[in-house]
């Protein structure tokens, strides 16, 4: 995962809801923009990127491993690595939420396994 800084020019503020990564510090996992879903506004804490699991997990897939890898991947290297109050959340939605996925992998996710 990366801060945004210098390279936020790189990055459309559209990509983050209007946000400027300058100003709000927001961390972002590097190849991974097509998973943004959005920011995430918390009171009395800075706003965070918020990125769709289940695109996550597709593109895990998509780069090669099968969804238990992939899902053992998220949770400890994704999921689990603890930056800042800056690190990003991850949204688990409704099937309706994932109409850009093929149906077959619109599936239930696993429950986190235990640390």
């Amino acid at each position: 995962m990366s801060e945004e800084g210098t390279n936020a020019g790189l990055l459309s503020t559209d990509l983050f809801a209007g946000f400027d990564p300058d100003e709000c510090e927001l961390m972002v996992m590097d190849g991974y923009d097509d998973c943004i879903v959005g920011v995430v506004e918390r009171y009395g804490q800075n706003p965070i990127v918020c990125y769709d699991k289940e695109k996550v997990l597709f593109r895990l897939e998509s780069d090669g491993m099968d969804r238990s890898e992939a899902e053992e991947f998220f949770y400890f290297n994704q999921i689990g690595a603890w930056m800042s109050d800056s690190t990003p959340c991850f949204l688990s939605a409704n099937a309706e939420a994932h109409g850009d996925l093929p149906v077959e992998r619109i599936v239930k996710t696993k429950e986190r396994p235990d640390a």
